[in-house]
């Protein structure tokens, strides 16, 4: 008799940790849906209803920055994704050019992802820019950088890094927050001595 009770406690202890980790990834989903919205200015229910329907957290940033450079309704470019279409295939029906997602960057880039997509545009002219092929994985790379790193004013060899970790750009969104919170608390704190 003791045992199935130590057993149902350990059970409720495990059922606990996991909907708090749900939770808590949840929480972190929400943070970035909510900063995308707040990027683009869009609303966190337009947003929201893209990644529920159309898209995973990290190509929202990708949709929102396609729809702004097309100057078109981020729903057809949803609905475009949502058939499959690449996010080349996506941005040449708009006519647009892969110059659009390439970042600027000055000096060593060192995680092998960006290295290679870099590669793409540091080994042809600029005039033969449009002719560059990018995966899907580089456009996704590209606009997180520039989203991360222009939402948060942080140093985008940082988030480079962060990625070459394995960390997501939902993750690395929010410890980037976490870190610019601790180090104004911090700053806070001194000021207040």
């Amino acid at each position: 008799m003791f045992k199935p009770f130590k057993f149902l406690i350990l059970l409720a202890l495990t059922a606990l940790l996991v909907v708090g980790s749900v939770v808590a990834d949840d929480d972190v989903t929400l943070e970035y849906v909510m900063a995308v919205g707040n990027y683009f200015d869009y609303d966190y229910d337009v947003v929201n209803d893209m990644l529920n329907s159309y898209v995973t957290a990290e190509e929202l940033p990708v949709l929102f920055y396609v729809a702004q450079s097309a100057k078109a309704d981020p729903i057809e470019i949803a609905k475009m994704r949502s058939d499959k279409n690449s996010w080349m295939d996506i941005t040449s029906s708009y006519n647009l050019s892969p110059k659009v997602y390439y970042v600027m960057m000055a000096g060593k880039i060192k995680n092998p992802e960006f290295k290679t997509v870099y590669e793409k545009y540091h080994t042809v002219l600029t005039s033969q820019w449009d002719k560059i092929e990018l995966t899907d994985n580089d456009i996704i790379n590209l606009v997180n950088l520039r989203f991360i790193y222009k939402q948060h004013c942080y140093n985008p060899f940082e988030v480079m890094s962060m990625r070459s970790f394995g960390k997501s750009y939902v993750n690395i969104y929010h410890s980037i927050g976490e870190l610019k919170e601790e180090l104004l608390d911090r700053e806070m704190a001194a000021k207040g001595k």
